[in-house]
C-alpha cells in the first residue's frame, strides 16, 4: 500500500528515488567485489613470487678447500734447494739472504693459509740494470720453471687483509722480502709435490717488483 501511493501521487520523484538507490546498491556492491577481488590478487601475487636466495660467503666451505694431497707427484730431480733460480733478466739488487735451515712460514692456498715448516729462502726481484721490470715476464718464467719440473698453480688470487693480520708481526718482519704485499695485493702459489717433500713457491709481484719465497717440507715416503 505504501509504495503504491508513493508511486501514484509522485511517480517522477519516485522513480528517481527507487533508481538511486538500485545503483547506490549496486556500486556499493560492486566496490566490495573490486575490493574483494584486489585482496584475492594480491595474496596470490605474493605467494607466485619467491624471494631469491643470495649468500656472501667467499671462503671455500670447511672440507673443500686446497689439498696438498690432490697434487701429481713429480719424480723430476730436483737438484740442491731451494731448486729455482731468479730468472733472467731480473736480479736481487740487494745481499743474498740467508737460507733459514728450519722455521715456520705462511703460504696462502686461496682459501685459507697453509703453515710450512722447513727449509725457507726468499728473496725480492727487480729488473736488471738498464732493463725495465715487467710483472708479466717474471710470473711468466717463474710459472714454466715450476711447472717444468711437474709443479701446480695452487692459487693466485688477492691475499685477504684479515688473513695477513693473523700472522704474527714477527714472521711478517722476518720475511718481507719473500712475502712482499700481502696486504690485498695478489699472490700466486705453486706446489711440486715428491714423494718425501713438497715445495711451496709463494710469488707477489706489482708494476715495480716482486717478491718470492720457497720452502720445503719434509713428508713421510709415499710408497705408492
Amino acid at each position: 500500500m505504501v509504495w503504491g501511493n508513493i508511486l501514484s501521487t509522485r511517480p517522477g520523484r519516485a522513480s528517481a528515488g527507487v533508481l538511486t538507490a538500485v545503483v547506490l546498491s549496486a556500486a556499493v556492491t560492486g566496490c566490495a567485489g573490486n575490493d574483494d577481488a584486489a585482496t584475492e590478487t594480491t595474496t596470490s601475487t605474493g605467494v607466485a613470487v619467491a624471494a631469491p636466495i643470495t649468500t656472501t660467503s667467499t671462503v671455500a666451505p670447511s672440507g673443500v678447500g686446497f689439498d696438498p694431497e690432490s697434487v701429481p707427484l713429480s719424480e723430476v730431480a730436483l737438484g740442491t734447494f731451494p731448486y729455482f733460480a731468479i730468472p733472467a733478466g731480473f736480479e736481487n739488487p740487494n745481499k743474498e739472504e740467508p737460507i733459514a735451515d728450519r722455521d715456520r712460514v705462511p703460504m696462502w692456498t686461496g682459501d685459507r693459509i697453509e703453515w710450512v715448516i722447513g727449509k725457507v729462502y726468499q728473496s725480492i726481484i727487480h729488473a736488471e740494470e738498464d732493463r725495465a721490470f715487467s710483472k708479466f715476464a717474471l710470473l711468466e718464467a717463474i710459472e714454466k720453471a715450476v711447472t717444468d719440473v711437474g709443479g701446480v698453480q695452487v692459487t693466485e688470487s688477492k691475499f685477504p687483509s684479515a688473513v695477513a693480520d693473523t700472522i704474527d708481526r714477527d714472521i711478517r718482519v722476518a720475511y718481507s722480502s719473500g712475502l712482499g704485499n700481502i696486504y690485498g695485493g695478489t699472490v700466486t702459489t705453486y706446489l711440486v709435490r715428491q714423494s718425501d717433500r713438497r715445495i711451496w713457491v709463494h710469488l707477489s709481484a706489482d708494476s715495480a717488483g716482486g717478491s718470492w719465497m720457497i720452502a720445503e717440507e719434509e713428508v713421510e715416503a709415499d710408497e705408492n
